[in-house]
């Protein structure tokens, strides 16, 4: 039985090998919902890490860049707030030790406004507070994009608004008493732009700016985790 259900994992997986997908509808996508299938052949164990976001967190080969911790990736590509809400259960009901969530950058892509954007990751933090409250939540700033070699039309001239919602969003992390980690600015190499170094299509990032976003992560998955 164990070799089907690996079997079948591999199967999803290799059907969620696909290129970011914008969707107005996440829930009727068929990527998210083939990893959502993947997620419940593999649930959340009690005490694990996960990162929790779109592509750019799926993309992530985040066992590997720690590989002294438990961590999960429940990252899906072309998610925004409405599909995170829609499963938040999963994980949450898993009684994680820590969640590092970032949510936004496909949300702006679907012309939301930040108020938005922000409603729905109150939301979204109110619904991992309640179900876990001892999990420990870290949110991240959304990334910066490249304007020169941005591939993606609906993202264009969407620099300013990345950085007031990343203003907003520490904003309201400090109302909540919930830690918020700039990944942003460490990722720019003038004001708002994403260092071309870091992309080839403006949006995702290549696997030098990985790095440099897990020199910033290392200290709060070495914190010792409340108990679960």
């Amino acid at each position: 039985m164990k070799h089907i259900h690996t079997l079948l994992l591999l199967l999803f997986v290799c059907l969620t090998i696909q290129g970011q997908e914008i969707d107005d509808n996440i829930l009727s996508n068929r990527h998210y919902k083939n990893r959502m299938e993947l997620f419940r052949f593999s649930p959340i164990k009690k005490g694990q890490i996960v990162f929790f976001g779109n592509s750019i967190t799926e993309i992530g080969k985040w066992s590997s860049y720690f590989p002294n911790h438990d961590v999960v990736n429940r990252g899906i590509s072309g998610d925004n707030t409405d599909g995170m809400i829609a499963r938040i259960h999963e994980v949450v009901k898993g009684k994680p030790s820590k969640i590092f969530l970032m949510a936004g950058i496909n949300d702006i892509s679907l012309q939301r406004s930040n108020e938005v954007i922000l409603r729905q990751t109150k939301l979204l933090l109110r619904q991992i507070k309640a179900g876990s409250p001892d999990t420990e939540i870290f949110v991240q700033s959304i990334l910066p994009i490249n304007a020169q070699k941005l591939k993606y039309s609906r993202l264009k001239d969407k620099e300013q608004q990345i950085e007031d919602y990343n203003t907003m969003l520490k904003a309201m992390c400090n109302e909540m008493d919930i830690t918020y980690i700039d990944v942003y600015s460490n990722l720019l190499d003038s004001p708002r732009n994403l260092n071309p170094k870091y992309t080839q299509d403006g949006l995702h990032i290549n696997n030098e700016a990985y790095q440099e976003w897990v020199k910033i992560l290392k200290p709060y998955l070495e914190e010792k985790t409340n108990s679960i």
